[in-house]
């Protein structure tokens, strides 16, 4: 038995210098711009559209440890 691959879509994806430069703004210590392409496929026009978005892979995570304090009322 094979397997089914999902479909392939291939998008090119070009900056401009400005465009680049805008990008360094967002990039971690380690220096690296973390994006994520997004395409999505319309059946009924048979054509797609992408878009870009950048993330910060450490967002939301906090320094160190901080141990939980007790609910005032609760009983557990």
């Amino acid at each position: 038995m094979g397997y089914a691959e999902g479909p392939k879509i291939q998008q090119n994806i070009s900056f401009k210098v400005d465009q680049l430069d805008e990008l360094k703004k967002y990039a971690t210590q380690a220096g690296n711009v973390n994006l994520t392409v997004v395409t999505h496929y319309n059946r009924d026009e048979k054509a797609s559209k992408a878009f870009i978005s950048v993330y910060n892979p450490h967002e939301g995570k906090t320094e160190g440890f901080a141990p939980k304090t007790p609910a005032g009322d609760l009983p557990f």
